[in-house]
């Protein structure tokens, strides 16, 4: 009776082991091949990539981004991501942050960042009011 138990056992074990293929992911060029709305390299000036959000939010923080008090400083994901996600950050003055953060949403929408806490040491400041201009200084 065992035996018999035993060889079911075995059976069944070797029917439910099947092998699976081997997935392999490539990035070839071709893959890119008829996207129309991929910017070439050093092309500058179409809404939504990220060197036009770069060009305007240097417009945005050259037309003031001053600041009396810390309270005029607010830190801002530098980039796509923030140190939740990998990221890092920056200062910039309270008033811009709402134009900024508007460029970047629309730069950023194809980017995805990682689920992971960030160790650049930025993300250990706060922004502060350093000589008239945001910055980013230790925690109090």
């Amino acid at each position: 009776m065992t035996r018999i138990v035993l060889a079911l056992v075995v059976l069944v074990a070797a029917a439910a082991c099947q092998r699976e293929p081997a997935v392999v992911i490539r990035f070839d060029t071709s893959d890119l091949a008829g996207r129309h709305d991929l910017g070439k390299p050093g092309e500058v000036g179409k809404p939504g990539d990220l060197a036009t959000a770069v060009v305007t939010e240097k417009k945005v923080e050259a037309k003031g981004s001053a600041c009396k008090t810390d309270t005029d400083c607010v830190t801002l994901a530098d980039g796509c991501c923030d140190c939740a996600n990998g990221g890092k950050l920056r200062a910039v003055a309270k008033k811009d942050e709402a134009a900024l953060a508007k460029v970047q949403l629309a730069a950023c929408q194809d980017t995805m960042c990682t689920m992971a806490m960030s160790t650049d040491p930025t993300c250990a400041k706060r922004a502060a009011c350093v000589d008239g201009a945001c910055a980013l200084a230790a925690k109090r």
